[in-house]
């Protein structure tokens, strides 16, 4: 655990990561504690109708068991997918738990997906089982005949007895697989914001990396509300300075990757925290500002956010797709494909993501800071700016914009808006065009997918010149 520091220059300096050669998540998350406490508290459902349910430590260990001798039972063994798509509740944890202990792979899929999004994922992933709701089983009877070596569908809650069944039915002892810490444990596909979405294969010892990246936000205050994270997207200084009046809390933001996840991030109780950053480096990794040969740029210089390898929480691979690993590397740099911008006193901006960025006479222009001045509008809910093709400067600003309820666009609130990014921005950096729409296409973590405006846009210059 990370040892209580005031500041942030020490915490990262005397850190040093302690990572055993054996682990499971499976163990350490419930057996380790049954054991040493087997009735605390481990998990609380709090519910609309009533008082929260509970689950001790030690019914967690033992469900997760017998849950996993189900499995066992089902043919699971060592290194099958099995997927998971199911609300939060307690049988998902268990569900997770159980899978770790077998040294399976748990394959954690959004319940907004709908059947060609999950035959994608389950077909790529070779998932043998799903253990899901009604909704989605009845999602999965649509494609199943479509997924070679699909075994089935295990349905839990919504009235159905038979996840509460297969725990009832099988023994609590279950000696879990001795897996070491680089041993597969999840498969998280990544948010497609630019590509098709790739596996991304992560070990048993990402949770003690992760571990130490968020003990770092616990705040000193006497509220109820004792913190405020953010994560996904950057929170822009606007949204910042809002959440700290509102709250009276200073948001602490996060920022990493499925791939290599919680590996810059802001602690305001250390004071490290700024407005308009995504914070500093956590503790015990390297994170740098390169250019495409792997060197690093210099302070105030736009490049690209890497991770160093070796790292705890960085992924295995790609599943099956060795070329899009090697890909995802220069050198001994984990590439992000995020732009960003680091300044003296470590602090890291996000720019954008390589794709995202704006060329316009000459000038590099990161959507992110576009965006949140946008949004500070009184009359704007989201918004996203993209680089549409001209002829003389390369690319404009475009912005789109969905407005707030009960505000009817007109071209007198789209030159308002553009004015406004103007004169709180630069003259270069203010969006040419404005157009309202309807809603945002948004990833299910919450990522605004730009490359749908940003073909919106190419296909609009195109038809105006007829290229």
């Amino acid at each position: 655990m990370l040892e209580r520091r005031d500041d942030y220059a020490s915490l990262y300096g005397d850190f040093r990561w302690a990572i055993p050669d054996r682990f499971n998540i499976g163990v350490a998350v419930a057996d380790r504690w049954a054991a040493e406490d087997p009735g605390r508290t481990a998990l609380l459902d709090y519910r609309a109708d009533g008082a929260p349910a509970r689950l001790s430590f030690l019914e967690l260990s033992q469900r997760s068991n017998a849950f996993a001798n189900a499995l066992r039972a089902r043919g699971i063994r060592r290194g099958d997918r099995v997927a998971l798509l199911l609300p939060q509740g307690f049988e998902t944890v268990i569900a997770h738990l159980a899978i770790y202990k077998l040294g399976a792979i748990a394959l954690p899929l959004a319940l907004l997906f709908g059947p060609e999004a999950l035959e994608y994922r389950l077909q790529t992933a070779g998932a043998r089982l799903v253990v899901t709701n009604a909704a989605g089983a009845a999602k999965l009877g649509r494609i199943a005949g479509r997924l070679p070596g699909f075994d089935g569908v295990v349905v839990a809650g919504d009235g159905s007895e038979e996840f509460a069944k297969m725990v009832a039915d099988h023994s609590h002892d279950f000696e879990a697989e001795a897996t070491g810490h680089d041993d597969p444990a999840m498969m998280i596909f990544t948010s497609g914001t630019t590509c098709p979405p790739k596996g991304a294969l992560l070990p048993h010892r990402v949770l003690l990396g992760l571990l130490r990246s968020v003990e770092g936000i616990r705040q000193r205050f006497s509220i109820d509300l004792r913190s405020i994270c953010s994560a996904g997207e950057s929170l822009g200084a606007e949204t910042y300075e809002w959440t700290r009046e509102a709250f009276g809390v200073t948001p602490n933001e996060f920022y990493g990757q499925t791939e290599c996840n919680l590996v810059l991030g802001s602690c305001a109780a250390i004071g490290a925290s700024r407005a308009g950053t995504i914070g500093k480096v956590v503790p015990g990794h390297r994170v740098a500002i390169i250019d495409a040969d792997g060197r690093l740029v210099g302070l105030g210089e736009v490049g690209q956010i890497a991770v160093a390898r070796p790292d705890p929480v960085m992924f295995l691979g790609y599943w099956r797709s060795p070329e899009a690993t090697a890909k995802k590397f220069v050198g001994d740099w984990m590439t992000t494909g995020d732009q960003g911008v680091a300044d003296g006193d470590g602090y890291v901006r996000f720019f954008g993501r390589d794709d995202d960025v704006i060329t316009s006479a000459g000038f590099r222009i990161g959507p992110g800071e576009i965006e949140d001045c946008l949004t500070g509008h009184p009359a704007v809910a989201l918004a996203a700016a993209v680089g549409k093709p001209d002829t003389l400067r390369t690319e404009v600003v475009k912005a789109y914009v969905v407005l707030k309820d009960g505000v009817a666009g007109s071209p007198a609130l789209a030159a308002e808006i553009s004015q406004w990014v103007r004169e709180r921005l630069s003259a270069h950096e203010y969006p040419r065009e404005v157009e309202f729409v309807d809603s945002m296409p948004l990833t299910t973590s919450g990522k605004v997918i730009r490359r749908i405006f940003r073909d919106r846009a190419k296909r609009e210059a195109a038809a105006v010149t007829g290229a």
